[in-house]
């Protein structure tokens, strides 16, 4: 998208790597409690945010995409 990440951008980075793991791994087999999936997915929304709100052209689809209650 031609923007240089900053520090700020490259820790939310490390963060979404690290919830991606979580999230893939209960879907692939893992367990999870309800608890447990309802934090994660609150991660990933506050990463969301934190990585794509600042591009323009795809923030509003993102956000109203993570906001599905019950995705399809």
């Amino acid at each position: 998208m031609g923007v240089a990440p900053g520090s700020y951008h490259e820790q939310a980075l490390h963060r979404w790597g690290e919830a991606y793991g979580r999230t893939s791994g209960t879907l692939h087999g893992g367990e999870a409690d309800p608890a447990g999936a309802a934090g994660v997915y609150r991660e990933v929304l506050l990463l969301a945010r934190e990585l794509l709100v600042p591009l323009p052209g795809r923030a509003a689809r993102v956000l109203e995409l993570a906001a599905l209650i019950r995705p399809g």
